[in-house]
């Protein structure tokens, strides 16, 4: 009796399980809920981090002359061979002196320009507003980007932009007052401390560095293109630093980054070389990006490690005094209509049409491609897609294709803001949708 009863329940929960399967599988049919993602137009980077190291033809500067140095080039500037790199004095106090007395006469000259008569203003308390905004926000970049010769540099220009809009505003009439305070300064600091006793100058021409690190020539500037993979993860190797070295010059524009690269990202950079497009990335020591001109890659086969050398010539301070740390490689970058992974689909489209005998088009070839299904008020569309990129559950696509390069004969493609389905069953082009 017992088991009658349960072979008649378990009897009704499968055909009731049966009935909720038909149920659910007519409702999907009937109805199928749509999820979209509107198309944006964005810009990817293909980016590699390595520990990379500087290489520069680079000559000590030596000078046997007795004191206190007064350095009169900052770092990174250009000298000619036999121009002046430093000053020498007796003591601390003679050398700050000057230092002092240069800025002093910096800001006499600035104010007397001001304050001359012959000058005219053209500018306007407005334009002088905008110009003081924009290098006080380009003085804030180059504090947090310790730009340091920048940041000083930024200062004097908003002093004077400052000093500028109070004269044409007639906040003040002249700055004479100002003037005489510092000729006095600058008056009582030329009397009270010792001239120079001596110069040094640049052995050979090319860009100011005040300090040797002794990895002057631990990798063969000529030779550099000929380093292994062992030889740059060993790593440069420090030699001794003369007792009388007061700076060096950097006597080549071109300089180079060597660093080694994994067998993917090896492969990776020898597909872009062509490209012209190949830029570095130093985020410890300077917020500007620097252009690849030349690349030499060295590796055994496609599954080895690569040594990478990269050529460059853009210079500035924070880069003269560089030699080694984290770099990012951006191997390629592109620009494009973005769309989730999930919604890229196989579909057809057609290449080719013909009228029939009432003159309508039929078509009478069809090829399938990759494409993405786009939602127009209640219908869909299967739209074709050019990937330039894929990766982080994302597809960059084309956004302007050349006339010929997409296969459909309307020459679709998705759009900016297209509202592109990511989630949904039994998608076709044309299916009318809630």
């Amino acid at each position: 009796m017992g088991s009658r009863i349960i072979q008649r329940v378990a009897t009704i929960v499968l055909a009731l399980l049966l009935l909720l399967y038909v149920a659910f599988q007519a409702y999907s049919c009937a109805y199928s809920q749509l999820v979209t993602e509107t198309a944006v137009y964005t810009t990817i980077e293909d980016v590699v981090t390595v520990t990379g190291y500087f290489v520069r033809e680079e000559t000590p500067i030596t000078s046997d002359t007795q004191g206190v140095l007064a350095y009169s080039l900052d770092e990174g500037d250009k000298v000619a061979q036999g121009g002046q790199v430093a000053q020498v004095y007796a003591n601390q106090g003679d050398a700050s002196a000057q230092e002092e007395m240069k800025k002093l006469q910096a800001e006499i000259e600035q104010l007397q320009s001001l304050s001359a008569p012959a000058d005219s203003f053209a500018a306007t308390p407005e334009t002088l507003d905008k110009q003081i905004s924009q290098d006080l926000n380009d003085w804030l970049a180059d504090v947090r980007g310790e730009e340091y010769t920048s940041v000083l540099e930024q200062q004097n220009n908003l002093l004077y932009l400052m000093n500028e809009r109070q004269v044409i505003t007639q906040e003040v009439t002249g700055f004479e007052e100002r003037i005489a305070a510092l000729q006095t300064q600058l008056q009582t600091l030329q009397s009270s401390h010792g001239g120079s006793l001596g110069a040094v100058t640049a052995p050979a021409a090319g860009y100011f560095v005040s300090q040797l690190d002794g990895y002057e020539s631990s990798f063969s500037y000529s030779g550099v293109q000929d380093l292994t993979v062992e030889q740059i993860k060993a790593g440069p190797v420090q030699g001794t630093i003369p007792d009388n070295a007061v700076g060096k010059i950097i006597t080549k524009p071109d300089w180079y980054l060597v660093c080694v690269l994994s067998a993917d990202d090896a492969v990776r950079l020898q597909a872009n070389m062509d490209s012209y497009d190949i830029s570095l990335r130093l985020p410890f020591v300077t917020n500007e990006s620097v252009p690849v001109n030349e690349i030499w890659i060295d590796q055994q086969d496609m599954q080895s490690e690569a040594a990478v050398v990269l050529k460059c010539n853009y210079m500035n301070g924070a880069l003269a005094g560089a030699r080694s740390g984290p770099v990012q490689i951006v191997m390629a970058s592109y620009q494009g209509i973005r769309v989730s992974a999930k919604a890229t689909h196989m579909g057809q489209v057609v290449t080719e049409v013909q009228e029939d005998e009432a003159g309508n088009e039929v078509a009478t070839a069809t090829e399938s491609v990759l494409g993405v299904y786009v939602q127009y008020g209640g219908e869909l569309q299967f739209k074709e897609i050019l990937p330039l990129y894929t990766g982080n559950g994302y597809v960059i696509c084309k956004a302007n294709p050349e006339e010929g390069e997409l296969k459909n004969i309307n020459q679709q493609t998705v759009t900016l803001y297209d509202e592109v389905v990511v989630e949904g069953t039994d998608l076709y082009d044309g299916k009318m949708v809630e």
